[in-house]
């Protein structure tokens, strides 16, 4: 603790003579903490950067939450800080993200392992705070937009400065630019030109989830041609998304909007000739292609980069399993493999196909709708054309081949299947399994794409996961550790964005974690619980009855049931505890920043539940309450200790569940 304190000092001495960053002491500091090689990779050095990484987000909200609404000149000067800031660290984390190649020449060592665990500590750091200050830049940019509106100049030279930087959570902020307000609500449009400004910001955003606002705007009536043109050329540079699959189910969500529509709004526009007209043409043509045979070629363009054939999806998402192995804090928790489908239909689709925990077979997804799933994820691509096609064609293969998830984490079933067909073949493994299936068949060998193998944390981990009805095999490999190969190249990923909601369920889940690899887990099934458990016995000996439960519970029959019962009793519950924990948080915030709800004559049922769980809050929360409506305290302030609350109150209800005995001693 003294190093640390010592450290965290001597770096806020440099960052205090620093000249380039403009007064922001915090930013200067950060930048100062961040470890430019893997040998200054410390357990003090981790928590230096964590401290000044809540420093510098600490700031940056309290920037967003001051930003003076009737001044728009200073309303721009404090956005511009916060932009600023995030560059930086994103610049930070491309240059620190560099260095996990060069933490696998010794990584066998204890000391080298240690290392990759802090690199992964520091990383993940940085790709919350990237997300944090995200957040932050969003309620900037909504007062900074109101600042601003009153004047048209000024409003336009605010849009300006996000096109410059490419502030992507501005393309989500500034969508309602495009709609003209309702008569009643004796407001003035904006202007054409704000109007093709903001449509030039979504375009050079990357960001997705305006991709349905694009839609809605091309449907509105009266759209000036060339702001059509401009809308759907945003679009183009952003990946327009592909025709729903005709073997696709009623959970894939429908695409926002279809070559087909735009085609037809295009075809309608009037435009004469010159550089519009031109456009317009070009856009017609590849709008014609997209709706007669899909995408053609290896690459699809999605999020504004392309991605390729082969490419390996790695996924960001809560989850318990990310801490269990001696890569931990694990980075990534899921995987996918980019390939090409022809459906049924004669569409040619770029997909994902993966080895998903739930389900009885390999599904393929269209790569734009799957990236729905997740707020932050990479796309990786080995550095050899032949080696991505050739994963490519695998994945394409085996897809709707049978699956039974592996509870064991075995990677030598995999191996087993070197050199053999796989078409229609049971494929027994899990998510990253599904990444050796495909790199296996190449020419390169299996330390390409996998340099580094993993363990169980500890002896105390294994026990428990045995407990669980899990174990990891050897030469066991998980979605974190493709990202220390220097053979695959990171071409793609989307900004982090911060959800609190997402906060808190991850915070349960690694006290899970933790609590694997210091404690006792004591299996603690309820009576329904128990009984499926018993089910899951007899069904050994009883094909129809193992059918059956199999298909109640969205698994492959050939999955070991009975494991897969115990498994369920700490996942459901993990699962239900950290959802009742993150709406816990939301009812509590919606009731202290928006007051309780007033319900009308004749209320619906639930309208009266949720008016009750407002109010119940409220009166929970009593003393933050009050400090809110006194003014007090800042919106971050309540989001932080609710945060904390809800945290807490989910990491009790699981020790008393499945720990009580060890915390008991």
């Amino acid at each position: 603790m003294v190093i640390r304190q010592l450290l965290l000092c001597a770096l806020l001495f440099v960052a205090l003579g620093t000249d380039d960053t403009n007064g922001n002491d915090a930013l200067g500091l950060f930048r100062e903490t961040i470890p430019i090689g893997v040998m200054q990779l410390s357990d003090d050095r981790v928590d230096t950067v964590a401290d000044t990484a809540s420093i510098l987000e600490a700031e940056m909200a309290t920037v967003a939450w001051d930003i003076d609404e009737e001044n728009p000149t200073a309303a721009i000067e404090s956005l511009k800080q916060i932009i600023q800031s995030k560059a930086i660290v994103d610049q930070q984390f491309e240059r620190f993200i560099q260095l996990r190649t060069q933490l696998v020449g010794n990584a066998i060592q204890p000391v080298e392992r240690l290392r990759i665990r802090q690199f992964l500590r520091v990383a993940s750091i940085l790709i919350d705070l990237s997300g944090r200050l995200r957040y932050s830049m969003r309620d900037a940019i909504d007062r900074t937009a109101y600042a601003c509106e009153a004047d048209l100049k000024e409003f336009d030279q605010f849009v300006d400065l996000l096109i410059a930087q490419q502030v992507s959570i501005g393309a989500m902020a500034l969508s309602y630019v495009l709609f003209d307000p309702e008569p009643q609500d004796d407001l003035e449009p904006f202007p054409d030109e704000t109007k093709a400004k903001v449509l030039e910001l979504i375009a050079v955003s990357r960001e997705l989830q305006v991709m349905r606002d694009l839609a809605d705007f091309i449907r509105e009536e009266n759209v000036a041609p060339e702001l059509l043109v401009l809308a759907v050329e945003a679009i183009r540079k952003l990946g327009l998304p592909q025709d729903a699959r005709p073997e696709s189910g009623a959970q894939i969500p429908s695409p926002a909007i279809t070559a087909a529509e735009l085609h037809g709004y295009l075809v309608k526009a009037d435009l004469g000739v010159g550089e519009v007209g031109n456009q317009r043409l070009d856009l017609l043509q590849w709008l014609q292609t997209r709706q007669q045979r899909g995408v053609m070629g290896d690459t699809l363009r999605v999020a504004g980069f392309d991605v390729q054939l082969g490419d390996w999806l790695l996924m960001r998402n809560p989850s318990p399993y990310n801490r269990f192995t001696d890569l931990s804090p694990g980075l990534f928790t899921h995987v996918g493999v980019v390939t090409a489908e022809t459906g049924s239909d004669g569409i040619r689709r770029i997909v994902i196909a993966d080895l998903p925990e739930k389900g009885d077979h390999i599904p393929a997804t269209n790569v734009d709708a799957y990236l729905r799933r997740t707020l932050h994820f990479f796309f990786m691509r080995h550095n050899e054309l032949a080696v991505t096609r050739k994963m490519a064609e695998v994945a394409a293969t085996v897809i709707g081949n049978p699956t039974q998830f592996d509870l064991t984490f075995k990677t030598e079933r995999v191996a087993q299947l070197q050199g053999k067909p796989l078409a229609g073949r049971l494929l027994n493994t899990y998510c990253a399994g599904f990444l050796l299936l495909c790199c296996q068949e190449t020419s390169s060998p299996r330390e390409e794409f996998f340099p580094i193998e993993e363990a169980p944390l500890n002896a105390n981990c294994v026990g428990n996961l045995e407990r669980m009805g899990l174990s990891v095999g050897k030469r066991f490999v998980s979605p974190t550790g493709a990202l220390f190969s220097s053979h695959l190249q990171i071409v793609g990923r989307r900004e982090p964005m911060y959800e609190p909601g997402r906060e808190v369920r991850e915070a349960i889940f690694d006290h899970f974690a933790g609590r694997l690899t210091s404690s006792t887990y004591v299996p603690s099934p309820d009576a329904s619980q128990l009984l499926i458990q018993k089910l899951a016995e007899l069904s050994k000996y009883n094909p129809l009855l193992a059918k059956a439960l199999a298909k109640a519970n969205n698994v492959s029959e050939h999955l070991d049931l009975e494991a897969a019962a115990k498994v369920a009793v700490a996942v459901h519950t993990l699962d239900e505890v950290a959802d009742a924990s993150a709406g816990g948080f939301y009812t509590a915030r919606a009731a202290i920043l928006r007051g309780p709800l007033q319900v009308g004559p004749n209320p619906r049922a639930e309208e009266v539940r949720r008016a009750q769980r407002r109010m119940a809050a409220v009166n929970l929360h009593a003393d933050l309450n009050r400090r809110w409506r006194n003014k007090e305290i800042t919106p971050r302030d309540v989001r932080m200790t609710l945060v904390d609350y809800y945290v807490k109150l989910g990491c009790k209800k699981l020790d008393q569940r499945f720990f009580t005995r060890e915390l008991s001693k």
